[in-house]
């Protein structure tokens, strides 16, 4: 091996320990549930990183024009499966498919906020023909506007990034019933995905035999002497961290909970805030940095001298006259 494969493989080996502590820490406070019982957002995760992960996986984004969002809002089955059974009926794709439907009521214009995110598998030498049957079966009447295009397609490089990210929206509210459609092909492979993940969390040692098996991966890719003192401090900053990350999060719920609850008085809360805001920046408005850095200055002479009289007294104490004069 070459120095340049060496030191790739450390840095493999180091991201591989590192996901292997993070993973024991979260799940070992975890009980999670069998696949039938996990939550439908979970499920249509570990089903799309699984078929990004069996090979020639593509990312499939596809905007849908006002004539097809209509036949899928209509169908009895729901949209999700009217366009999943759409994509099953093309050729040239494997039997492993699943999608999610999003609806952007943001956007305005002649186009629906209606579109989907999928996990394809198909050789990629066939993308341009992917391409023209999805537009012609869902955007044929889209229009392209601020370069958001019709249909997008590229290579799944990280599997469970993008099935997170197609599942992004599933528990936010006013979004697509039924908005999920996979094969049963897809599922059975997410199933296998599933438990092969919880087998992989319960076979790990302890978090503390994988956290100094780091510290020594680490280690060898930093050149200088050890420092445990160091080592403490960055694993100290590192709680730290997480406990104001924590404490951020528990005052967000307790906000959300409060202006659910009582909104008026978290309207009255924000008011003083911003009230109180506004005129400490308004009376900073009119004083000039000049200004500001002579005042600091004069009170740090002015702390200066204080503090220098004290110790001159305590200094000459002793001698005549010197309490007169000193307190004068």
């Amino acid at each position: 091996m070459t120095v340049e494969d060496q030191e790739q493989y450390q840095e493999l080996r180091t991201e591989i320990l590192n996901n292997e502590v993070r993973a024991k820490k979260i799940f070992q406070t975890l009980k999670l549930p069998r696949w039938r019982s996990l939550p439908e957002d979970l499920r249509q995760v570990f089903i799309m990183a699984a078929v990004g992960s069996l090979g020639n996986g593509l990312a499939v984004t596809c905007n849908v024009g006002p004539r097809a969002a209509k036949r899928a809002s209509e169908a009895s089955r729901g949209p999700a499966d009217y366009i999943g059974r759409k994509l099953r009926g093309l050729m040239s794709i494997a039997p492993e498919l699943a999608i999610v439907l999003e609806d952007a009521e943001y956007r305005q214009g002649c186009n629906p906020g209606l579109h989907f995110h999928a996990a394809i598998r198909m050789s990629t030498d066939q993308i341009a023909v992917l391409e023209a049957a999805l537009l012609r079966l869902f955007s044929s009447d889209y229009v392209e506007v601020a370069g958001n295009q019709a249909v997008f397609i590229k290579p799944i490089c990280e599997p469970g990034t993008w099935g997170s990210y197609c599942c992004k929206t599933l528990l936010k509210p006013n979004q697509v019933d039924k908005a999920v459609f996979a094969t049963k092909a897809a599922s059975r492979a997410g199933e296998q995905l599933y438990n092969e993940t919880m087998r992989w969390i319960r076979e790990l040692p302890v978090p503390e035999l994988l956290q100094a098996e780091l510290d020594d991966s680490l280690r060898q890719l930093v050149l200088s002497k050890q420092c445990p003192e160091l080592c403490l401090l960055i694993r100290h900053h590192a709680e730290h961290r997480s406990e104001t990350r924590r404490l951020r999060r528990k005052q967000a719920r307790d906000i959300k909970q409060l202006a659910a609850t009582n909104p008026d008085q978290i309207m009255q809360e924000l008011v003083s805030i911003f009230r109180s805001a506004s005129e400490r920046s308004y009376i900073e408005a009119f004083v000039s940095p000049v200004e500001r850095a002579d005042e600091e200055i004069l009170n740090k002479l002015d702390i200066g001298s204080t503090q220098r009289s004290i110790a001159l007294t305590e200094r000459y104490s002793e001698l005549p006259g010197v309490g007169v004069w000193s307190n004068n």
